[in-house]
């Protein structure tokens, strides 16, 4: 298997497991408003349960990034039907979006921006409502930033709805930008 493939596989597992946890979030609201204490109390078990896993999800994917080799930067393919454009493909857009914005933004003026930039690489699946309401793409470029975060690419101490780029987010501008 691929990185390209074991990345897509974690995306949409975890991607699968937010739109899980949105509905149990929708239900122990449903049971709070109609006065149900305990199946609102059991939605909030299941979703600290749901949360525990993604952070073992998500470790457990660092961990595989990290024993496998990374091979050099390839250009994102074109749009394939059916196919979700991969996380990667946002990691140099949110970058540069929030440098165009002077190193921060709020969401929204970030994805407006990349938006713009990767508009060509998005598929008819990306552009699909997820259960959530979301956009597909939308969705995959804030687990991209969620990923920025981890790397320390944006700033994790920023406001809500806010992306800011860390000073090594800077420098990761700086090397992308030697590279062409």
């Amino acid at each position: 298997m691929e990185t390209d493939d074991l990345n897509a596989a974690f995306e949409m597992l975890l991607e699968q497991m937010a739109e899980a946890a949105e509905h149990v979030k929708l239900r122990g609201a449903e049971a709070l408003r109609q006065g149900a204490l305990e199946r609102a109390r059991e939605a909030l078990e299941i979703l600290a349960s749901l949360q525990k896993l993604v952070e073992e999800l998500e470790r457990l994917w660092r961990r595989c990034q990290a024993l496998l080799p990374e091979g050099p930067e390839r250009p994102v393919p074109g749009p394939e039907p059916g196919v979700r454009t991969p996380e990667r493909a946002f990691r140099r857009p949110i970058l540069e979006a929030l440098k165009e914005l002077g190193g921060r933004g709020s969401v929204d003026d970030v994805l407006r921006r990349v938006e713009a930039n990767v508009s060509g690489k998005l598929t008819e699946f990306d552009r699909k409502l997820l259960r959530t309401g979301e956009i597909r793409w939308r969705n995959t470029a804030m687990w991209c930033r969620k990923h920025l975060v981890i790397e320390g690419l944006l700033s994790s101490d920023s406001p809500r709805g806010i992306w800011e780029l860390s000073p090594e987010g800077w420098e990761e501008l700086r090397r992308l930008a030697s590279l062409g």
